[in-house]
């Protein structure tokens, strides 16, 4: 009888712990990033980029890419960079694989970032040996924008695409002529130029 006691209030006890997990509530502002804290937005539509391949059906218009990622503040030691490339080719994503140091990646290695005044909206394509080099920064003038303050040090950032600039041309996406463009994204958050799971995503956006 003892023992048949102790087990029905082992029961009760995991039961009542199971009934805490599921009416637990979070009021973090970045419970809506998945494991990469990687989503592609268009209006009402959330595409969270939780595996390395993503295909993604938008409208042909503007849309967002948004990610979690640290200031980027030199004075702290904050080097919160996010790099996005975009080609008119899938073959042209399969460089960025777990495992590939940096350095082997044409448009990922030192040098490729695009620099200059940044007039932001507009993504280049098939720009060879070359990435955008996107951060937020309250001190210098900033690549994306600040969406809310996540945890741990992280931001929720965005970065408005509304036009391709592709074969020296500025073209709005809603006038892009193909029905597709491939994005990869990565964040070296470990700082160690080296590529890795839950570092990157790479995306193949269908228009409809």
């Amino acid at each position: 009888m003892k023992n048949k006691l102790i087990i029905l209030t082992v029961i009760l006890a995991i039961i009542a712990l199971n009934a805490c997990k599921s009416t637990k509530t979070t009021t973090s502002s970045s419970e809506g990033f998945h494991a990469k804290g990687m989503r592609i937005v268009q209006g009402n539509s959330v595409f969270h980029l939780d595996e390395e391949y993503n295909a993604v059906p938008l409208k042909k218009g503007a849309f967002s890419i948004q990610f979690l990622n640290a200031e980027y503040n030199t004075s702290k030691g904050l080097y919160g960079i996010t790099q996005v490339a975009a080609f008119s080719q899938p073959k042209d994503m399969s460089e960025l694989q777990s495992g590939v140091r940096t350095s082997q990646i044409s448009y990922f290695q030192p040098g490729t970032g695009l620099a200059g005044p940044y007039e932001g909206g507009y993504l280049y394509v098939d720009e060879k040996n070359a990435h955008h080099y996107l951060y937020y920064s309250l001190d210098e003038s900033s690549r994306c924008d600040l969406l809310s303050e996540g945890t741990g040090g992280l931001l929720e950032l965005s970065w408005t695409v509304n036009q391709f600039d592709f074969d020296g041309k500025r073209i709005p996406v809603k006038k892009w002529t193909s029905d597709n463009v491939y994005l990869v994204i990565f964040i070296d958050r470990n700082a160690n130029q080296l590529v890795e799971k839950g570092e990157f995503a790479r995306v193949a956006i269908r228009f409809q």
